[in-house]
């Protein structure tokens, strides 16, 4: 199967999804006007596409009219079409079951004889309808053909159901505590089901990971049924922030597990605004007669589950295009920090904003970093925090992945006992060990395109108990509007809460110990009061003025309302080194 096996260059981080643009579409008519999600093509046991005399698919789709608050229906409708031409849609839904009726999976088993396992209540279980044409169904039975109860979770919603060999195989969300989780359930028949892997969950994510909050919405595939080392692989919603759904892939030589997980998802949610920006999730494989595979989802403008969603469409960009595209990533870095060298002193010594930052960084310094002590600057540029460092007596060793940052730090240093190492941060250098603290400062980390790798490469840096000084953008602050931006120049610019990098630094082993918040309110003003202040004098004033009290702000307000995030985290001397290989297709 060629779309299981672009999912194993998923799950290597050698691969990932791009969304096919002008295809996609949202409901049209008074029944799903509200928003449509959970696409399913239509395929027969085996989990193979059946096609209708034209080569087109059918795919079903769950839709709401309104919002439920409102007395709204959930139903499922029906479209045939193809990634290429388009879809059209039956002109009323082909199934509802009271106010909810919401499918997982549909099954063709024989020409007049379909399948489809669905939910009418999330609360309840699931349950099984019957077609001889696909579009005219009937609930089979009266009870519940899997129940919440035998898993323990609350809620139990979307079933995705294929045959593998003789055993019938159903995955689906369910919802223990606060968060979703994958389930496993098999069967004979298709009909009469059991709970698999004694009623757990198949897949748990390490701590701080991209999908540790919840993991939803699974479907199913397999390399290869006939050989002995055939690959499972499940595409899933994951995410960190609540509702904040991204999708990504599992693998297993067992559906029991233990499953792994990409390195970062394989498609992730567009900017602010858009149709994407709420959740993007339902990935579904859709192999085809002739060509590559395509993938199925739905997206969502907010964390509504419903309102506004659409169903689109994306292609798996195999590895041939993956390590170019971290090439491409760090090449845009070192050729944007080469440019910005030129300037570099000139703005952090004479910006207003910049030489405040650099004040409140090197009072944290100044108190983390003993004197005499070994210190690594991560994305040094060309060395503004070496005064504080100098001054006492410490050994230093300056990082950057751009020439011209370091030839600049050179010449400004050119007195001072300073090792001076181009590197890209993702591949530091084996010998840099030991160190008693690690800086990064100036949104570097922002700018990472793995930066949980970065974190492990600090940690090996780092002796157990050494600290860690990171600045970061913070994606609270009102001045920022997109969490994730794809830069012109081919860089990536993501931002972090608090609370994310305290998980990704708890999960790689460090021990958070500070957090400051640094400048509240000064980014709210015109640029030109900093950057330009002989045309801008009274505008300067007020900004002086106001950085005054950007000082007593960081003393008195929680970091989360700061535009800056200045941490000081420990190295944890009881964890063992961390080790952290990935490719992040950014």
């Amino acid at each position: 199967m060629l779309g299981a096996s672009l999912l194993r260059r998923c799950v290597d981080g050698s691969a990932m999804l791009r969304q096919v643009a002008g295809v996609g579409w949202g409901g049209d008519q008074s029944w799903n006007r509200f928003g449509i999600r959970d696409p399913s093509i239509l395929t027969n046991a085996a989990g193979h596409p059946v096609l209708d005399e034209a080569g087109r698919f059918a795919m079903f789709f769950n839709a709401r009219d309104r919002a439920t608050t409102d007395g709204g229906v959930t139903c499922v409708g029906l479209a045939q079409g193809t990634m290429e031409s388009g879809w059209t849609s039956e002109p009323q839904p082909v199934f509802v079951d009271g106010a909810y009726a919401a499918q997982g999976s549909v099954l063709q088993l024989a020409p007049d004889h379909f399948r489809m396992y669905y939910s009418p209540d999330t609360l309840w279980g699931f349950a099984l309808a019957s077609s001889t044409d696909g579009r005219c169904w009937r609930r089979f039975g009266t009870r519940p053909i899997l129940e919440p109860g035998q898993f323990g979770v609350r809620r139990m919603g979307l079933p995705f159901v294929r045959r593998i060999g003789q055993r019938w195989i159903m995955l689906f969300e369910g919802m223990a505590g606060s968060g979703f989780h994958i389930y496993l359930a098999t069967s004979l028949d298709g009909i009469e089901w059991r709970a698999g892997n004694q009623g757990r969950s198949v897949y748990t994510p390490a701590d701080g990971a991209w999908d540790c909050l919840g993991q939803a919405n699974p479907s199913l595939y397999v390399e290869n049924e006939e050989a002995e080392d055939s690959g499972y692989f499940i595409f899933y919603n994951g995410c960190r922030e609540v509702h904040a759904w991204d999708i990504g892939v599992l693998r297993s030589d067992s559906l029991e597990g233990p499953w792994r997980s990409s390195p970062a998802p394989v498609l992730c949610r567009g900017q602010q605004g858009g149709w994407n920006a709420g959740r993007v999730e339902g990935a579904r494989l859709v192999e085809r007669p002739e060509g590559l595979p395509g993938v199925v989802y739905f997206a969502l403008p907010t964390t509504d589950s419903y309102a506004g969603g659409r169903i689109a469409f994306a292609s798996i960009d195999a590895a041939a295009n993956c390590a170019p595209m971290a090439e491409r990533n760090a090449g845009a870095e070192r050729a944007y920090n080469d440019q910005l060298a030129l300037r570099y002193f000139s703005v952090w010594d004479n910006f207003p904003i910049q030489r405040f930052s650099t004040d409140m960084e090197f009072r944290l310094i100044d108190k983390v970093v003993s004197p005499l002590s070994k210190v690594i600057l991560l994305g040094s540029g060309g060395g503004r925090e070496l005064p504080v460092l100098l001054n006492k007596g410490c050994r230093v060793t300056a990082v950057d992945i751009s020439p011209q940052m370091l030839a600049v730090g050179r010449q400004r240093y050119a007195d001072a006992d300073v090792g001076w190492i181009e590197a890209d941060l993702h591949e530091l250098p084996a010998e840099l060990v030991d160190f008693d603290a690690g800086i990064c400062l100036g949104a570097v980390f922002n700018y990472l395109r793995e930066p949980d790798l970065f974190l492990a490469n600090a940690r090996r840096c780092l002796k157990p108990g050494g600290s860690l000084v990171l600045a970061v953008i913070n994606s609270r602050h009102p001045t920022e509007a997109h969490v994730r931006t794809e830069l012109s120049d081919g860089r990536v610019r993501v931002l972090y809460s608090v609370s994310q990098l305290e998980q990704m630094l708890g999960a790689i082993g460090f021990r958070v110990e500070k957090t400051i918040g640094v400048r509240f309110l000064v980014d709210l003003l015109p640029a030109e009061w900093n950057s330009k202040p002989a045309q801008q004098p009274s505008g300067t004033e007020i900004l002086n003025r106001l950085l005054v009290a950007e000082a007593e702000l960081s003393e008195h307000m929680s970091a989360e309302k700061a535009k800056f995030i200045l941490l000081h985290a420990v190295a944890r001397a009881t964890d063992p080194p961390v080790t952290v290989r990935a490719l992040v297709c950014s």
